[in-house]
């Protein structure tokens, strides 16, 4: 069985470009990476749960294509806490994962704060 990967796309065009264009394009192009996986879902605000394990040689080729695009990938796995984004820009990457901070008890608090502990 493989893994599975809740992948959604979030994409901005600079230097000029005409965003219809480059979305037409980019849709066609994603959905061709994948052609059994509707990748070009994603273009179209979706989420899509498939296994893309080419996901990032993939969209740095498509960075350094169009170099007025900002690319911006998420990615939930299947398995907790496998969870990231990653912003693809002219041909570089860049990935950051969130990190996990656990509150502090209020109710240890309280009974600190209270004297009664």
């Amino acid at each position: 069985m493989s893994y599975q990967t809740t992948y959604s796309l979030q994409f901005d065009v600079h230097q000029g470009d005409d965003p219809s264009y480059i979305y037409e394009e980019l849709r066609d192009e994603i959905d061709a990476l994948e052609p059994d996986a509707n990748l070009g879902d994603l273009v179209d605000g979706m989420s899509v749960m498939t296994t893309w394990y080419e996901h990032e040689a993939d969209l740095l080729d498509l960075s350094r294509k169009y170099p007025g695009a900002v690319i911006i990938l998420e990615g939930n796995g299947s398995e907790y806490p496998d969870m990231w984004k990653k912003m693809f820009i002219n041909g570089d990457v860049e990935e950051i994962r969130p990190s996990l901070v656990w509150p502090q008890f209020q109710l240890l608090n309280d009974v600190i704060e209270g004297g009664e502990l």
